[in-house]
């Protein structure tokens, strides 16, 4: 630097834009300024502009599952001469979509001058999709028979996630409110089902199936269209447990709900039909078959229970 003047060397720039300039000197504030790249002569065609539009899908500007999305591509000849014979096309490798129109024809495009075309370019996205995915394009302009201009173009794709929430069992109307599995009572499972993607889901069905033998369940659930990012739903079963199940056998849940190409499944378990758990409500042994012995004298469970009742009452 030389009189306040700075000389910068640098290799010679083959595309426009703005140019970010920082200058920085110990002890001393920084400067930072912004250089305009223009075209020395010539035409110079660019990307101006690139809008999505969905109006074959839900309208919402946006690339979601399944849908047919088209391009309006804007290009701006930012040179001092015609750009002759200008087009445009568009390319990926990406599998999530498939390009069914790669190519639109501009013509000449005047120095200094935009041209929008509307549904320059379209494409679908694939009804599987991984929520949040981006697609990357390459644009390729090409004028004046061989000069080119080339740009990438990202577009993110939105689809349902779907997950699974909180399990609850209850037997408050068709048992004894235990909220256990036990012969004879009929049991409702909940399960929450939540969709934290970024697009509305296709119907969902939820499906509960079990290991034991013991164990009923009623059919699938419909739960509908689950909203993007906050919607739920509760899908709710009947379990009925034999009349003759065992003591003491245990049954594990598996879930699966679906939604088009999208599921999500959990497993949950085990659970015990007819636990046994000693209560000493009947203040002897003949709730279960227990197995006594020994020379010494014992005592009964009434008089073992008496000092917890004193102490409840006590600390209450």
């Amino acid at each position: 630097m030389t009189g306040g003047i700075a000389l910068l060397q640098f290799p010679s720039l083959d595309n426009v834009g703005d140019v970010t300039v920082t200058a920085t000197h110990f002890n001393r504030i920084p400067y930072q300024g912004v250089i305009v790249v223009s075209p020395a002569a010539g035409a110079f065609v660019i990307n101006q502009a690139v809008l999505l539009d969905d109006a074959a899908g839900n309208n919402n500007q946006k690339a979601d599952y399944g849908e047919a999305i088209a391009l309006n591509l804007t290009l701006n000849n930012l040179g001092d001469q015609i750009a002759n014979a200008t087009s445009a096309t568009l390319e990926t490798s990406d599998l999530n979509v498939n390009i069914t129109d790669n190519t639109e024809i501009f013509g000449d495009i005047s120095a200094g001058t935009l041209v929008e075309k509307l549904a320059a370019f379209a494409f679908t996205v694939n009804d599987d999709v991984a929520d949040g995915h981006n697609v990357v394009f390459t644009l390729k302009i090409e004028f004046n028979s061989g000069q080119n201009y080339e740009s990438n173009l990202t577009v993110k794709l939105n689809a349902p996630a779907l997950d699974l929430g909180a399990f609850l069992m209850q037997d408050t109307q068709g048992g004894d409110g235990d909220n256990r599995l036990e012969s004879g009572e009929v049991a409702l499972i909940t399960i929450k089902n939540l969709n934290v993607g970024n697009s509305q889901s296709p119907d969902a069905i939820g499906q509960l199936s079990t290991d034991s033998p013991w164990l009923s369940i009623g059919p699938a659930v419909s739960l509908g269209q689950l909203d993007p990012l906050t919607g739920t739903a509760d899908a709710v079963f009947e379990v009925t447990v034999s009349n003759d199940a065992p003591q003491a056998v245990s049954a594990n849940f598996n879930y699966v709900v679906n939604a088009g190409n999208y599921a999500a499944q959990a497993d949950f378990g085990p659970y015990t039909i007819n636990a046994i758990l000693e209560t000493f409500e009947t203040e002897d042994y003949t709730s279960y078959p227990w197995d006594l012995g020994g020379n010494k004298p014992g005592l009964s469970p009434r008089v073992l229970l008496i000092p917890a009742l004193i102490l409840r009452v006590r600390v209450s």
